[in-house]
């Protein structure tokens, strides 16, 4: 059995972005969503969601520098694509759309059945460590350090709910300075309802048998992670709770989206000026992921084999 990746062209990838992003929003609820008064725009809002998720797929973080590559090409498939400051207007203004767009991608992996999960964090840095800092970012970010790349640095923390089939269940920024841990309950409660999840592993980040307990016993998800070097040997209560090697194993998986994520998405350059241009750009990279595996899919090829599409 020939095991080599079906080779996809610009147009393949371009073109089923934006059927399945033209689906999404003909819904009447996103159609009542998009409604303004005065003329329609030249440029559909699908037209410029599906090139802030290509421009993502491509890893190009600098709109500048993905408009003089790309802009002559992407003409002919959106002759009335707007210059550069507008894209980037229209984009921002489409932000909480393109996160809907996720939601609704996310329903078509199978994420409302998918049972395991895997979290983690990322840092997503925001300006450099000694340079003067916008007031504005004092809302959002704050001093941290990265145990795992052994750096420090301002900003936030990109924290991750991901499926064992690599799919981003749900995520969320919060500052730098957080623990890990401490955005895990508002994960979890969302799930819990739908009686959704069932297990959840992470690293010894989320080592923590309060929050551990509480988890298991008001929403039934047993959270398992490997015991710090710190902590007192396990008793059979913890037990329950400890990572063993094979839950190890399957979290690797989120390690490989993190990796995706810095590598091709450009996680921690993402050249955002703004708050509001930040969330922009992270529920982009976000969404392109999620959309990028449902292509995979839908043309036969590994969901996560999402380099193949940076074409």
């Amino acid at each position: 059995m020939d095991n080599t990746p079906i080779e996809v062209d610009k147009a393949t990838v371009i073109i089923s972005i934006f059927v399945i992003v033209d689906e999404i929003l003909s819904h009447p609820h996103c159609v009542a969503m998009l409604h303004r008064s005065g003329p329609a725009p030249r440029c559909s809002d699908a037209s410029i969601i599906t090139v802030a998720l290509y421009q993502e797929l491509l890893g190009d973080p600098r709109e500048d520098h993905f408009y003089r590559l790309h802009g002559a090409v992407l003409k002919e498939y959106f002759p009335c694509l707007p210059e550069r400051s507008w894209y980037n207007r229209r984009k921002r203004n489409l932000c909480w759309i393109i996160l809907l767009v996720r939601q609704a991608v996310c329903i078509a992996l199978g994420v409302d059945k998918m049972k395991n999960g895997c979290l983690d964090s990322a840092p997503v840095p925001v300006t450099g460590y000694k340079r003067d800092k916008n007031p504005a970012w004092e809302t959002v970010a704050a001093y941290g350090r990265c145990v795992a790349k052994a750096m420090k640095y301002y900003g936030c923390k990109l924290n991750l709910l991901v499926s064992e089939t690599g799919v981003v269940m749900d995520f969320a920024l919060s500052p730098a300075n957080h623990f890990d841990n401490q955005i895990v309950p508002e994960f979890m409660a969302q799930y819990a309802y739908r009686d959704v999840l069932e297990e959840v592993r992470g690293d010894k980040a989320y080592s923590d048998l309060p929050m551990q307990t509480d988890l298991l016993t008001e929403h039934g998800i047993r959270l398992k992670a490997p015991l710090k070097t710190n902590q007192p040997v396990k008793t059979m209560f913890q037990d329950q709770f400890v990572a063993t090697k094979e839950d190890n194993v399957k979290r690797l998986t989120v390690e490989q989206i993190n990796s995706q994520f810095q590598e091709q998405f450009h996680l921690s350059k993402h050249y955002a000026k703004s708050v509001h241009g930040l969330f922009t750009r992270v529920a982009a990279k976000v969404t392109a992921h999620s959309i990028g595996m449902l292509v995979n899919t839908m043309l036969g090829r590994k969901p996560l084999a999402l380099a193949g599409l940076a074409v």
